[in-house]
């Protein structure tokens, strides 16, 4: 009886040992497509932000150009009608002389 119960013991533990050692490898594998999965989610979102970062430093570039054309056009109307202003004694004189 003695040799049954010891038979009967091991196989027991072996089959105990052969369960842990499938949950171990069931929980591993599980974790690592998680985290993979976590990686690759992470990777996607650092690229979405990079996108909008590029997106949005074209854009303040494109506001910040517009901003100096307007401002250039600007001066440059003023300084041209200023300079219209500063010179019409001389057209009309100009224009009296003949």
């Amino acid at each position: 009886m003695e040799r049954k119960e010891i038979q009967l013991l091991v196989i027991s533990l072996s089959i105990v040992f052969f369960t842990l050692l499938v949950l171990i490898l069931v929980l591993f594998f599980y974790f690592h497509k998680k985290k993979t999965n976590f990686l690759i989610e992470k990777m996607e979102a650092d690229l979405h932000f990079q996108s909008e970062l590029v997106k949005s430093r074209i854009e303040m570039k494109d506001q910040t150009l517009t901003e100096i054309s307007r401002e250039l056009h600007d001066n440059f109307v003023c300084c041209h009608y200023a300079g219209q202003h500063v010179h019409p004694k001389s057209e009309s004189h100009d224009q009296g002389g003949t």
